[in-house]
C-alpha cells in the first residue's frame, strides 16, 4: 500500500505503475461510471489472458475538485512485473533444488530438503499416489512437501537416472506436466511415472498430483522368486503353490510324449496343471537341472533338465524344458512347458 501526495506524487505514482509494466499493456474497460454530482469517476478493468498471470482485474476511484481538477485517487490493483517464462523458470529452479549442482566427476551435489520445501506455497497440497506399493498419500504446506520428499528419497527412485519423455508447461495457467521413465535394469524398480505442478501468483507450487510406480530395490528377486516356487512344489500343497501365481496366470504344456497340449488358467489352473502332472509320474521323480537361465531384467527363468534314466517305473520321461515370467510383484504370470512324459 502506498499513498503518493502532490504534483511530485503523481510523478512516483506514474513511474511506479510504469516500472510494474501493466499500465502500457492492452486492457478492457469493464465499468466506467462517472457521477456529476459528486465530481467522482470509477473505473474497472482486467487484461487478456496472455498476460493475466501478472495483470489482473483493478479499479481506480478518482474525485474532483470545483475546479475540477484530480485531488483523490484510491486504487486498488493487482500487478506483477511481467517476466518471460515464470514458470519455466520457477519449475527449472524447483528441479535444480531437486538435483543440484556441485558433486565430483559429473555427480549431483547433496540434497536440502528445506531448500527445495521453501519452493512450496503454505498452503500447498501435493497428493501422492505409488502404484508400485498401492499408498496413496495427502501431503500440506511446506512441512508436508519435505515429508514427501524424504519419503520419495527414500524408495530410491528418485534419485535415479531418469528419462523425460514428455515437459509441457503452460504458462497462461501456470501448470507444469512431466512425465519420465528409467533405463533398465532399474526399470524393473522404478516405471513410468507422471507428476503435473500448478504454480500460485508467486509461482510457488501451490498443487502437485504425482503417479508414480516405485518399489524397492531388492537383490535378485526373480531368482529368489523362483527358489522360492521350487521350494514350495516340492511340498504339492496346491494352495500354498497356487499364492506364488498371478490371479490370471496362463501355462502352456506341451507334452511331446503324449503329444498333448493343454492350456491352464488362474489359480484353478495351477491345481489342475499340477494334477495333471503328477499323474503323469515324472514330475516327482528325481531329474537334473542342465540349464537355469535367470533373466531379472526381464523377470523370467528358463530351465532345461533331464532324468537319469529313461525308463522310470513304468514312465518314460525324457528331456524337457520350462520358461517361466514373473509380473511386477514377483508372482508367475506366464508357464511354458515343454516335456517328454508318458507311460511305458
Amino acid at each position: 500500500m502506498r499513498t503518493y501526495d502532490g504534483h511530485t506524487g503523481v510523478r512516483e505514482l506514474m513511474h511506479y505503475f510504469l516500472d510494474l509494466g501493466c499500465m502500457g499493456r492492452q486492457r478492457h474497460l469493464v465499468v466506467h461510471e462517472v457521477d456529476e454530482s459528486a465530481r467522482m469517476a470509477f473505473v474497472s478493468w482486467d487484461y487478456p489472458s496472455s498476460v493475466s498471470s501478472f495483470c489482473k482485474a483493478s479499479t481506480m476511484t478518482f474525485l474532483f475538485d470545483k475546479n475540477y481538477k484530480i485531488s483523490r485517487v484510491n486504487a486498488v490493483v493487482n500487478m506483477r512485473t511481467p517476466r518471460d517464462n515464470p514458470t519455466r523458470t520457477a519449475f527449472d529452479y524447483f528441479e535444480e533444488t531437486l538435483n543440484p549442482a556441485g558433486g565430483t566427476k559429473g555427480e549431483k551435489g547433496p540434497w536440502d530438503p528445506a531448500k527445495t520445501a521453501a519452493t512450496f506455497a503454505e498452503d500447498a497440497s501435493v497428493v501422492f499416489y505409488n502404484q508400485g506399493t498401492k499408498e496413496e498419500t495427502l501431503y500440506k504446506g511446506k512441512a508436508g512437501a519435505k515429508q514427501l520428499l524424504l519419503y520419495a528419497a527414500g524408495l530410491g527412485c528418485a534419485k535415479r537416472k531418469d528419462s523425460v519423455k514428455v515437459r509441457e508447461i503452460d504458462e497462461q495457467a501456470r501448470m507444469v506436466y512431466i512425465a519420465w521413465e528409467y533405463p533398465k535394469p532399474v526399470s524393473t524398480f522404478c516405471g513410468p511415472s507422471a507428476e503435473m505442478y500448478m504454480f500460485d501468483q508467486d509461482y510457488k507450487i501451490s498443487r502437485m498430483n504425482s503417479l508414480v510406480d516405485w518399489r524397492l530395490p531388492l537383490q535378485h528377486p526373480t531368482r529368489s522368486a523362483f527358489d522360492n516356487f521350487e521350494t514350495t512344489l516340492k511340498t504339492w500343497d496346491l494352495n500354498n503353490v497356487a499364492q506364488l501365481f498371478t490371479e490370471d496366470a496362463l501355462m502352456r504344456f506341451y507334452n511331446q510324449g503324449t503329444q498333448d497340449i493343454r492350456l491352464f488358467k488362474g489359480h484353478t489352473g495351477v491345481g489342475a496343471l499340477l494334477t495333471y502332472a503328477q499323474g503323469l509320474g515324472c514330475a516327482k521323480f528325481w531329474d537334473h537341472i542342465v540349464v537355469k537361465e535367470v533373466d531379472e531384467e526381464a523377470r523370467m527363468v528358463y530351465i532345461a533338465w533331464t532324468y537319469p534314466s529313461l525308463n522310470m517305473s513304468g514312465y518314460r520321461c525324457g528331456p524337457s524344458a520350462e520358461m517361466y515370467m514373473f509380473d511386477k510383484e514377483y508372482k508367475i504370470s506366464r508357464i511354458n512347458g515343454l516335456v517328454d512324459w508318458s507311460k511305458m
